[in-house]
């Protein structure tokens, strides 16, 4: 059976949060570093920058 497109959109969202460091992203976080350099340095969408520090608490 085929996948749908929201299907592959969500499997590839979850594959890329999985991969994630998190000991890197909150080193990186606390050293300073804004969310687009975050985004950039992980290699990742800004808006799951705003998720992750959401789930950890450090959300503005």
């Amino acid at each position: 059976m085929r996948k749908s497109i929201y299907e592959y959109i969500y499997e590839r969202n979850q594959n890329m949060l999985r991969d994630i460091d998190l000991h890197d992203f909150i080193e990186l976080s606390n050293k300073g570093l804004s969310n687009d350099e975050l985004a950039r340095e992980l290699g990742i969408p800004k808006t799951y920058i705003n998720k992750v520090l959401d789930d950890i608490g450090k959300g503005k």
